[in-house]
């Protein structure tokens, strides 16, 4: 992005009072002595004012000077949120219920020129963002018209086959499998490309993830064993390649084989 190297601090305030003078202080000595531009982000246990603030005991402004004076010092620019003012609530129900402005991102005047004049590429988690929205909506869309879909030719199905035996209804049963057959494969397509990110996720087809993946999927397709009609166990690839052979062509042959008269004497 062209943006110079700068310090980030990640930063829990402490949310017992007796402590946060002390806390506070310190905190500005750490950022007052950085010389590279900064950026300060975390749950910081204070509100500046009283708008930061609903429900509970009345709002005491001393909880303010503390951020108020860090703010001073360092120099330090709070650039606001989308959305909600409020980033923490209690559990309880109204009319107890509390809400506060505790989370902030928090930068130097460096940090936020710098910021500026990479404004387009600063841009980008934002559009990712609503590119993520559009996509569950289309995913939604898209796929619940699917599932619709296929019911509805599934239930199409049923009623042609339950009616009279006729060239139209052979024809369109036949037009309504190929259309389910249709949907099914593109509704497949799509869960097998789904179950595929995790490729992307880890890696490429040389990584350690790779080979093992492909060793489980050996492992589940492999037959290590076969117990045969008597109870014995087969092993072996050879064996067990045997063993299937022979059971098929003791299926498919017969050493004395009984042909009915009726089919003994028919011509060809």
């Amino acid at each position: 992005m062209g943006f110079p190297e700068w310090k980030m601090f990640c930063v829990y305030g402490t949310p017992y009072g007796a402590s946060k003078r002390g806390f506070w202080s310190w905190l500005t000595e750490i950022v007052s002595e950085c010389n590279d531009p900064w950026a300060l982000v975390g749950d910081l246990n204070v509100t500046l004012d009283h708008t930061e603030k609903i429900g509970g005991r009345e709002y005491d402004a001393r909880e303010g000077e503390f951020l108020r004076n860090f703010l001073f010092k360092c120099g330090g620019i709070d650039l606001g949120s989308d959305g909600g003012i409020f980033t923490w609530q209690n559990s309880t129900l109204a009319p107890n219920r509390i809400r506060k402005r505790l989370d902030r991102f928090i930068v130097d005047g460096v940090w936020c020129i710098a910021s500026s004049n990479s404004q387009r590429e600063m841009g980008l988690p934002r559009k990712l963002c609503r590119t993520k929205k559009e996509l569950k909506l289309w995913n939604q869309n898209v796929f619940d018209f699917c599932d619709k879909n296929l019911r509805h030719l599934r239930n199409q199905l049923e009623s042609v086959q339950k009616m009279s035996i006729t060239h139209s209804m052979v024809a369109k049963e036949a037009e309504i499998q190929m259309e389910i057959l249709d949907m099914e494969e593109k509704m497949g397509r799509s869960l097998r490309q789904k179950s595929r990110e995790n490729w992307l996720q880890f890696g490429d087809g040389n990584s350690k993830f790779f080979h093992k993946s492909t060793l489980i999927r050996r492992r589940r397709n492999y037959i290590g064993a076969v117990r045969d009609g008597e109870g014995q166990w087969i092993r072996g690839r050879g064996d067990i390649g045997k063993y299937f052979q022979d059971c098929f062509h003791a299926m498919f042959c017969f050493s004395n084989p009984h042909i009915d008269a009726d089919l003994e004497s028919a011509s060809l």
